[in-house]
């Protein structure tokens, strides 16, 4: 019961300074953003996401978001020991002046300074994420946050192909094994 209350209260802080910040952030102090892709599951891409994101945080507390797009099935929160109770799937399913509190109240705080947006919750939500969601959602999240890392997953849809070219620096991950490097290869050449 105490961790709940302490959610809760964590929660009643944070959304309104994070609504505030949009609100306020010129344009050209919008997040800088990281993408992490890598063709082959395993790599070690969600480890790599968090733990940059958290080395970000330590110098810049509570102005860092991951942001877990690694559809259908998204670890970054389990692997950060949170339990999330909102994502960014459910913000699709709001009415429109309703958008900007859904997504900013999807994301949690992490003890480390660093904060996470789950795209889903359950793999059945992967299909209520859409390029226009990402796109919108991101509109919102560039003002708020001063970096923003994406998780991404290893196939190579709409959804990872925007977010990558959006993304100022993106980290390819490669296993040394000789399909992932055809694969990295291949993405190289698009």
């Amino acid at each position: 019961m105490i961790e709940l209350t302490k959610l809760v209260e964590q929660r009643k802080d944070t959304l309104p300074n994070l609504i505030a910040r949009a609100r306020l952030v010129a344009p050209e102090q919008a997040a800088s953003t990281v993408a992490i892709y890598s063709p082959k599951g395993g790599s070690g891409r969600t480890t790599i996401a968090v733990n940059l994101a958290a080395a970000l945080a330590k110098r810049f507390p509570g102005e860092v978001l991951l942001v877990d797009l690694a559809l259908p099935y998204n670890h970054a929160a389990l692997i950060s020991y949170l339990t999330p109770t909102g994502c960014l799937a459910a913000a699709s399913q709001v009415p429109p002046q309703n958008f900007e509190e859904a997504v900013l109240g999807a994301i949690l705080h992490h003890p480390g300074g660093m904060m996470l947006l789950p795209g889903v919750l359950r793999a059945e939500q992967a299909d209520l994420i859409t390029v226009d969601l990402v796109n919108r959602a991101m509109g919102i999240l560039v003002n708020a946050f001063r970096y923003i890392v994406f998780d991404l997953g290893v196939a190579f849809t709409d959804i990872v192909i925007s977010v990558l070219d959006h993304s100022q620096r993106v980290l390819v991950l490669v296993t040394p094994e000789l399909s992932s490097l055809k694969d990295v290869g291949e993405l190289l050449n698009i």
